[in-house]
């Protein structure tokens, strides 16, 4: 056990000083964009779990301009917009941000309150622009000649048939129950 953890302690010693360069996403050399942040499957996640991340991982990244990806697109964004326009309008006792929860601040703290306004401009700004990039992905989508029921058809046949798709969704069950199981002998 002092063996394997003096390996792990020089290996952490190893890395924490070596300075990471973000590369990801991965961006051409001539994109003025940088990437990001850093990713490394190896360092930043568990043996155990490598094998199932890197396959949901590339199952996600091969999904292309697919009926179902416009779906799903569609389906999580919108709540995420709701999401953001609840917050700009601020309704009371739902949150703590929002035009109308800074506004009926004015009387009891003017300086909360103006603090409050321009968290809700910033949610204002995220809300509009949130909305643009909906009409953007939504005229795309419309000129891909993707439809619900194409969505519907992909996911029928394409994802629950995908062996890659039902191998990581065993391996993520498989790995559920086996956590849940030790817990309970744990007790």
């Amino acid at each position: 056990i002092a063996k394997s953890s003096e390996r792990k302690f020089q290996k952490f010693l190893k890395f924490s000083l070596k300075t990471k360069e973000n590369n990801w996403p991965p961006l051409p050399k001539f994109s003025p964009v940088n990437p990001c942040f850093y990713q490394d499957f190896e360092e930043e996640i568990p043996e155990d779990y490598r094998r199932i991340c890197k396959r949901m991982y590339y199952l996600w990244m091969c999904t292309s301009d697919s009926s179902f990806s416009f779906f799903f697109f569609f389906f999580v964004f919108f709540f995420q917009v709701a999401v953001y326009i609840i917050q700009t309008v601020g309704i009371p006792r739902w949150g703590n941000s929002g035009w109308i929860a800074s506004i009926s601040m004015i009387r009891s703290n003017l300086a909360v309150a103006v603090v409050m306004m321009v968290v809700a401009g910033f949610f204002t700004v995220n809300a509009a622009l949130a909305v643009v990039l909906l009409k953007i992905v939504h005229s795309k989508y419309r000129r891909t000649g993707a439809s619900f029921s194409k969505a519907q058809q992909e996911f029928s046949q394409g994802v629950l048939t995908n062996r890659s798709f039902q191998n990581a969704a065993s391996s993520a069950a498989t790995s559920a129950a086996q956590g849940a199981f030790s817990r309970g002998q744990g007790n």
